[in-house]
């Protein structure tokens, strides 16, 4: 979480003091500088994924703040490659566990997310495909009382024409 927070308020300081660049750019210059030990000792993606993250936050408001330990929500992004067999990083995490309310995939197709919310509680946030279902369509249809038809309507691909060439009737009718 530190080496995150390091490496997105290095990469906001330096988009403050020479303005926005490309984010592999960006990326290249933080992780080239002259990171502390303790930093550099951290798996690559998850730094990268920080500075992607504070160039996004550079772009949308330039006033972006920089993350602060203190904060009550804190967030580690991960990529698909980094995440198998149940857990992430499985090499770095041999023999570590933790314990999930659901059922955790062995593999994500997607990147994936462990936030830290205000209370303390952890979650991971994981992609899945979802086949979508065609709902029926309410269609509507705009009525247009006519003056060669009594009444015409429209449903944005056909015409609909009620009562065509009874208009001389229905005038009698109306009498």
């Amino acid at each position: 979480m530190a080496a995150c927070r390091y490496c997105f308020n290095q990469a906001i300081d330096y988009q403050k003091k020479n303005g926005r660049i490309g984010k592999g750019k960006l990326r290249n210059i933080i992780m080239q500088s002259n990171l502390p030990e303790w930093v550099k000792e951290n798996p690559c993606h998850i730094r990268q994924n920080a500075i992607f993250d504070a160039h996004q936050a550079y772009t949308a408001s330039r006033g972006c703040k920089f993350r602060s330990c203190k904060a009550p929500r804190k967030t580690i992004k991960f990529n698909k490659c980094n995440f198998s067999h149940g857990t992430w990083y499985p090499l770095l995490t041999k023999g570590l566990g933790f314990i999930s309310s659901e059922a955790i995939p062995d593999v994500s197709l997607y990147a994936t997310q462990l936030i830290k919310d205000k209370s303390g509680d952890w979650f991971c946030i994981f992609l899945e495909e979802t086949k979508t279902t065609p709902q029926p369509e309410n269609r509507i249809i705009a009525l247009d009382p006519g003056v060669r038809t009594f009444l015409t309507g429209f449903d944005g691909q056909n015409f609909l024409e009620v009562g065509s060439s009874d208009m001389g009737r229905i005038n009698r009718l109306c009498k």
